[in-house]
């Protein structure tokens, strides 16, 4: 998996796919009950378990350039959180880049 997400997840498909999925990555932010988030619960829970999040990011598979582009995007958005939506933004995009 990780050789077909390098190889089909250039920047320019990297960065549309934040683009696109940005209202639900949004909608995880918000603690929207209809998108399941193990990580949002424990941001909205505060406190340690919020803080652990931060030793906790999701890295694997991506490569350093495919995280900097995602993270880009989100600093794009004016009023959002992008750091805790970027501990958010992995298994957003994976589901979205295998769903297509």
């Amino acid at each position: 998996m990780q050789t077909r997400l390098l190889e089909e997840l250039d920047e320019s498909r990297t960065r549309s796919l934040v683009r696109r999925n940005f209202s639900y990555l949004q909608k995880i932010l918000d603690g929207n009950e209809e998108v399941e988030s193990e990580r949002a619960r424990l941001y909205a829970r505060g406190g340690q378990a919020r803080e652990a999040l931060l030793y906790t990011m999701i890295t694997h598979p991506y490569s350093d350039n495919q995280l900097e582009w995602v993270v880009d995007e989100l600093q794009v958005r004016e009023g959002t959180h992008w750091s805790s939506v970027a501990l958010l933004t992995t298994w957003t995009l994976v589901r979205a880049f295998l769903s297509h």
